[in-house]
């Protein structure tokens, strides 16, 4: 009997044994299953910062790009506008197509020589012009140069796209200074001329120099 106790009792305790130890694992199962969920809940939220962080880098991309665009259109406009005020090669022609020279003669009150300048002028911008302001250079037949001087066109309309001729310039001439004399002395057919247009005054009150 005694023997037969000691068995059962051994039996008994090693049951407890196992018992005890499979609860063990269990919690531990349990703790890790619970790390687990924890650490997935961890990248679930990760992954939501990486997409509201992928959306805002790709908004603030395209902020950029449209920020870009409105910039290259800002500075196309104040291109196109410093281009509408700048003077354009051809936006006006002159050209001097003829030259009148009047003797002095004080029984009609004429003190001085002079040489009446005829010129053509043309528009070729899109709006009517008031003034023209410039420098004309005057030359030989070889392109030596006689003299430079202002020659502004005012008091006449000339029509966008049109040519007009101008002939209400005159040049007093000096007798005492050379360049005055050899304009004076010398045939329209033995010129050459130049305009320069320094600025250009449109009858709606534009300009552009």
């Amino acid at each position: 009997m005694v023997l037969r106790y000691g068995i059962v009792g051994l039996l008994a305790a090693g049951l407890l044994s196992g018992c005890s130890g499979t609860g063990e694992l269990e919690a531990q199962n349990q703790e890790l299953k619970s790390q687990v969920e924890s650490l997935s809940a961890v990248m679930e939220s990760l992954e939501g910062e990486k997409e509201s962080l992928s959306s805002e880098l790709a908004s603030a991309k395209e902020q950029k790009e449209e920020a870009g665009k409105k910039a290259a259109a800002l500075q196309a406009t104040i291109d196109e506008m410093a281009k509408e005020a700048e003077i354009q090669d051809g936006d006006v022609v002159v050209r001097l197509i003829g030259k009148e020279d009047v003797e002095k003669d004080s029984s009609k009150w004429i003190f001085n020589s002079y040489s009446n300048l005829k010129f053509e002028i043309t528009n070729n911008t899109d709006k009517d012009i008031q003034g023209i302001e410039g420098k004309l250079k005057i030359m030989d037949l070889f392109g030596k140069e006689i003299l430079t001087a202002g020659c502004d066109f005012t008091g006449h309309t000339i029509p966008a796209g049109e040519t007009v001729v101008n002939d209400d310039l005159s040049f007093e001439i000096n007798e005492f200074i050379n360049e005055h004399m050899k304009l004076y002395t010398t045939a329209y057919e033995d010129l050459k001329s130049e305009y320069k247009v320094t600025q250009i005054v449109f009858t709606d009150g534009t300009v552009k120099e």
